[in-house]
């Protein structure tokens, strides 16, 4: 995984000497030119620029079943899907467990040491909404 980082010059990390530092190889810019900098991984990102130091990097692959799509597959993109065939709980052990912050009467009954990333918690029962029979 990599990341594109792009910052307005007013946002940057470190003035300099009439330009900007941005991350590894400290890049100058001049006023009004917009700052891109990729990075091999959040950790880098995080280490040169000091922000989403409590981010979390997540794939596809914490969810139980949801196919990885393709950005420049447009067909892919694009295309509906039947809810039926998608399941967004996290599979137990992925790197979105337990890395949530526990807010009073929002995240209450969280079941491990902090409550998951998103909406279900792992081996919780899922919700029903809608009505009931």
């Amino acid at each position: 995984m990599s990341l594109r980082w792009t910052v307005a010059l007013a946002s940057a990390v470190a003035v300099v000497a009439g330009g900007v530092a941005i991350g590894a190889g400290q890049k100058t810019l001049t006023s009004g030119q917009p700052a891109k900098q990729r990075f091999a991984s959040l950790a880098e990102y995080v280490a040169a620029t000091g922000q989403d130091k409590h981010s979390v990097a997540v794939d596809y692959d914490v969810f139980v079943n949801v196919r990885r799509l393709d950005a420049q597959d447009a067909a892919s993109v694009q295309k509906l899907y039947k809810a039926d065939e998608l399941d967004f709980r996290l599979k137990p052990g992925s790197a979105a467990v337990d890395r949530g912050l526990s807010l009073p009467t929002v995240t209450d009954g969280f079941a491990g040491r902090a409550p998951d990333l998103g909406a279900l918690e792992v081996g919780q029962a899922v919700p029903h909404y809608g009505p009931r029979r």
